[in-house]
């Protein structure tokens, strides 16, 4: 249907950042609009999410299937469905080393609407996917800032 793609730099290692983003017990952490965890099993987490959308007024019911790619990077479905709704995602991350973090490599795909998402235009859906993904990059962003590991190192 449509996809966002971005490049943003985590200061990080990438085993770190790897397990962060593979962990479901530690991804979830990083949604914004999370809330409650259902069940979390090795690679699938069960959760209710309340969207802050003003076009979703219900709480969604969310699956995410972690799909650990290699070593540097990992795909995460997301299907989540509410009252008259559903959809589903496919978000992927690439991750390169550098000397002092991590570049994360990301792209999010909304692969299937139904119900009243149908009727929402793809510019609002688009711009609510970016505030999800850019959410859990400053999440993350947050989590690992440039200053602690600047002197991390140095010790």
């Amino acid at each position: 249907m449509f996809k966002l793609t971005g490049e943003d730099k985590i200061y990080s290692t990438i085993e770190v950042l790897y397990k962060e983003l593979t962990d479901l017990n530690l991804f979830v952490t990083h949604l914004k609009d999370l809330k409650t965890v259902i069940e979390i099993k090795e690679n699938e987490a069960h959760i209710i999410i309340a969207p802050g959308f003003s076009f979703i007024k219900t709480e969604l019911d969310t699956k995410i299937v972690s799909d650990p790619n290699g070593a540097d990077g990992s795909m995460v479905t997301i299907t989540s469905k509410g009252i008259g709704t559903s959809s589903t995602s496919l978000a992927t991350f690439l991750l390169k080393k550098e000397e002092d973090g991590v570049i994360i490599n990301w792209s999010m795909e909304i692969t299937e609407l139904s119900g009243l998402l149908k009727l929402v235009p793809h510019t609002l859906l688009k711009g609510a996917a970016g505030v999800v993904i850019a959410g859990l990059i400053s999440s993350l962003k947050s989590k690992f800032p440039k200053e602690e590991n600047a002197t991390a190192k140095s010790e």
